[in-house]
């Protein structure tokens, strides 16, 4: 048997599941820690922004209160350096920047570009923006028109303006992703160290000791009953190699006695071959002796007297020679079988045929024989003179299995087969009687040779019936009730038309 090797190892299918696996695991937990770290980095920064830019708020407002305004440019820039972000102050009606910490926002001509997101949100909690593929967080901040302020400026208006605070996120959160990729390097260099490791442990743990085991079952396979897997461990490896070991010596055990018994059917072939031959030729040897002395019996039976009293003895004599002379052809018939002419017969011929040779018989019997034929001609390729033995052994046996009266059917029909391993026609021979039945324990021997359970039998016509069957390639099946009677099926394929 050729061993065909695997494209892929199991140790190779092992190692890139794990990697697989590991990897997949590990670029989970990065990008949910990336999360994670992300989410609570935004709320340190929204606190952060939150703090500085109240600040700013307060230093400014503390600058306009002590009329120090001139110094409110100075500040601005500086804060906006110190803190890393930009501070604008923009009109809160009209958006035109009136002082920022940076250029060229500075121009007082200019209008905010956050002015339309203040007019929509209009709150003082920051809020998260992407312009020009960076992320920045925003806050507004109005500077309100106190009492305070009224030296300086007029009571109408509520606000003076809005200070907006605008922190660039791009660098940290550009850390933030530094920081996830040199996590994902250390972790792919560790799934390295692990594969390397997890590489030599499959291949001297599995890949090795099924190697073994593959050449041990190698030699199994090539006739070596005599191998063993010299593996002893106490893993699933060892089991494996326990139990191939236990199989190989069940299977020793199984082919010595395969041996034996192939020895054994040999010898009983070859004897019952000399039986059978000698059986031939004893019953050759008889036949011619019986057939002188049955031909002088009836001699001496015809020039008798009827009243005289030895007439009883020689005809019971005759009856017996007849007797012998027919279980003597019985057994020629089982050892030597007459060669036939094969040629198509109708069935339906043979039954009528067969059925008139056993009518007066079945009569004593007080039996009445029911022959139903089916629709269709039933043509087969047989010898006339060895179905009308097959057909006159089945139903003289199911007339004699009849004590009292009965019925004897047989029917005969087509049978259509599309089945798998089925094709064509098959002619279908039912013989149904009613008679006492056959016991399950001698279902199986009644096509043995010299089986019988009649006391004058020879047990060699169904014997002979079988091998007629199989002779044509046929099939013959038996369904017996004990009590209720027994049913031969018998089935030959059919000649085709034309």
């Amino acid at each position: 048997m050729k061993i065909i090797k695997p494209k892929i190892s199991l140790n190779q299918k092992l190692i890139f599941l794990t990697l697989f696996t590991y990897v997949i695991i590990i670029a989970f937990l990065e990008i949910s820690e990336y999360q994670t770290s992300k989410k609570e980095s935004m709320a340190f920064m929204r606190e952060r922004v939150i703090q500085l830019s109240d600040v700013v708020q307060y230093g400014i407002t503390s600058l306009m209160l002590q009329n120090q305004c001139d110094s409110i440019p100075n500040f601005l820039q500086k804060s906006g350096q110190t803190i890393q972000s930009e501070i604008t102050i923009f009109h809160p009606d009209t958006g035109a920047v009136l002082l920022a910490s940076h250029s060229p926002d500075s121009d007082g001509g200019l209008r905010d570009k956050d002015f339309d997101r203040y007019v929509t949100y209009k709150k003082t909690d920051p809020v998260t923006i992407d312009e020009n593929h960076e992320q920045y967080m925003v806050r507004f901040l109005p500077i309100n028109n106190t009492g305070s302020c009224h030296r300086c400026h007029p009571s109408a208006p509520s606000l003076l303006g809005v200070i907006k605070i605008k922190h660039n996120l791009d660098n940290f959160l550009h850390e933030a992703r530094n920081n996830m990729i040199r996590h994902f390097i250390i972790s792919l260099i560790g799934i390295a160290l692990f594969t390397l490791i997890f590489s030599y442990a499959v291949l001297k743990l599995i890949n090795e000791p099924l190697r073994k085991i593959m050449k041990t079952i190698h030699r199994i396979e090539s006739g070596d009953l005599n191998s063993r897997v010299s593996i002893q461990r106490n893993d699933i490896i060892g089991v494996l190699a326990d139990n191939i070991n236990l199989m190989t010596e069940k299977r020793k055990e199984a082919s010595i006695e395969l041996e034996k018994y192939h020895a054994m059917q040999v010898m009983k072939a070859s004897e019952m071959s000399s039986i059978g031959e000698m059986a031939a030729c004893i019953a050759h040897e008889i036949k011619n002796p019986l057939a002188c002395m049955s031909s002088a019996l009836q001699v001496i039976d015809r020039e008798m007297a009827d009243t005289d009293e030895n007439k009883a003895i020689i005809e019971e004599v005759i009856d017996q020679i007849e007797r012998i002379d027919q279980s003597v052809k019985q057994i020629l018939q089982y050892v030597r079988p007459e060669s036939e002419q094969i040629s198509a017969v109708d069935l339906d011929d043979i039954l009528e045929h067969t059925l008139s040779l056993i009518d007066k018989y079945a009569s004593l019997k007080f039996v009445k024989v029911i022959l139903s034929k089916g629709v269709g001609e039933k043509r087969i390729h047989g010898g006339p003179k060895a179905l009308q033995e097959l057909f006159f052994n089945i139903c003289l046996n199911g007339i004699e299995a009849m004590k009292a009266e009965g019925s004897l059917t047989i029917v005969s029909s087509l049978r259509n087969t599309n089945g798998p391993g089925e094709d064509g026609k098959w002619v279908e021979i039912d013989i149904r009687d009613e008679g006492c039945g056959i016991n399950p324990h001698d279902m199986e021997l009644i096509f043995n040779p010299l089986f019988t359970t009649k006391e004058k039998g020879t047990g060699l016509g169904l014997s002979i019936s079988s091998k007629i069957v199989e002779r044509y390639n046929g099939c013959i099946d038996v369904d017996s009730i004990v009590g209720q009677g027994t049913h031969f099926k018998i089935s030959f394929p059919a000649v085709s038309e034309g």
